[in-house]
Order: C-alpha cells, then structure tokens, then sequence
C-alpha cells in the first residue's frame, strides 16, 4: 500500500492506496489540524505501507513527513513541478501554477478538451485549460475570508450571522448588506468567468470545483453546471503513484 499525503494551503489530506484505489481518505483543515490522529493513521498502517507519496504546497505541517520518513524508515516521493507534464502558455508566470494545479489537470484534462478548474480554499484560484495548455488564472479571496478580514479590522463590525441572507439586489441590515456584498459579488465573478468563456468560444466549458464545498449561498446563485470532488487532489496523487509504479 502507499500513504498519500496532501499538504495544501488550508487543509491536511491523506490516504491509502491499495490495488490503485484509494481505501481510506481523510481530510482536516489547517485550523484543526489533528497530528495525533495522522501518526495514529501512519502507526497503525506501519506494516502494510510501502511507498510514501506526498505533495506540499504549504510546508507549516512538513514535519508530518519527516515523522512518516522516520517511522516507516521510507523516503517518500515529492510530487512537484518538475515531475508533472502538463501544457502552459508560453506566456504564464509560473508562480502562479502550484503542484497541486498542475497535478489536477494532469489528471483530469482529456486532448482538445476545454476545462476549467475552480479551487476553493482561502484563495479561490479559477485556471483555464485550453488548446492543451493551461492558459491563465483569475485569483479572489474567497467568502469566509473576506468575512474574517471584515469582522477583524473594521471596529463597526464586530460579528455578521450567515443565517441572515438576502435574494434581493440590496440589504436592509447589516447582515442582509455583507452577504449582498460578499456572496453575491463571488457568484457574479465565477458567473462572468464562464459567461466570457461561452462568448468566446460559443460552447459551454467543463467546470470542475476541488477541495472545499462550495458554499451554499454562491452555490444557489450560479448560472452553470459543474462537478465537484473535495479529494480531487489525493486522487490524483493515488493515479501518479500507480502510474510511477508501473515504469
């Protein structure tokens, strides 16, 4: 078996595979990150696992894999830039393209196909696959953080209720005004994005959301249909070590 792990900008994924599946998944978001728990996972498994597959994106919890190294006595396989192949435009700062991207349309971008890929964490990263290259990128911050940064630095906001939502174009409250604001603001930009897309290109692209679930309130005001997988990536790092394995 292989222990897969996931260390993105917001949140801590890991896994086994078993047979090219993936037989367990786990998920926790860096807020409440459980270290206990992951070396519990890694003890109990100790006997059973053979290769370790890791991609970092934010190393803060890296010391996870050094303790998986320590105890499996294995050294485990880094996941990045170098070792992924996937088409960008000659043009594209490659900054802007983390592993985890690149992993996910490595996995998930067919020939001639165009796609587009939404990941939702403290940044909502929206890429846009085409002519077999990824092209560009539109970055926001997504809802909850804008609403911690309100509630943090502006005195006159000291809490906003979610439970307090409005259909209409304008608020009549405080509560009712931020989620106008805020959620209507992010379903109207993700809207756009694929609004400009079928103009252009006079058909309707493949949307694919990953990582967290998309809140229910931008949820309930877009105009398009997508797919949605929270472990989209460790699935893809479960395809990139059965396809290592088999050279």
């Amino acid at each position: 078996m292989y222990l897969l792990i996931h260390l993105g900008f917001d949140s801590i994924q890991f896994g086994l595979c078993k047979d090219g599946e993936l037989v367990e998944k786990y998920s926790h978001p860096l807020n409440n990150v459980r270290e206990s728990e992951f070396k519990s996972f890694v003890m109990k498994n100790k006997n059973k696992i053979e290769q370790i597959y890791a991609l970092v994106i934010d190393s803060i919890f890296s010391n996870l894999i050094d303790f998986s190294e320590k105890e499996l006595g294995l050294k485990a396989k880094r996941i990045s830039k170098d070792n992924i192949k996937i088409g960008l435009d000659s043009n594209l700062d490659l900054d802007l393209v983390d592993s985890d991207v690149l992993l996910s349309f490595w996995m998930a971008a067919p020939r001639n196909e165009d796609l587009i890929i939404v990941f939702i964490d403290n940044l909502v990263r929206v890429f846009l696959f085409s002519k077999n290259k990824i092209q560009g990128c539109a970055v926001f911050l997504s809802a909850d953080l804008q609403i911690k940064s309100l509630v943090k630095n502006i005195s006159r906001i000291d809490y906003f209720d979610k439970t307090e939502y409005s259909e209409t174009l304008v608020g009549k409250n405080r509560n009712e005004a931020i989620s106008i604001g805020i959620y209507h603001n992010q379903a109207s930009m993700l809207n756009e994005i694929v609004s400009q897309y079928q103009l252009v290109n006079k058909k309707d692209p493949k949307v694919l959301f990953i990582g967290e679930p998309i809140d229910e309130l931008i949820d309930k005001k877009l105009k398009f249909k997508y797919l949605s997988n929270q472990f989209y990536v460790l699935f893809a790092i479960k395809n990139f070590a059965v396809m290592d394995n088999k050279k």
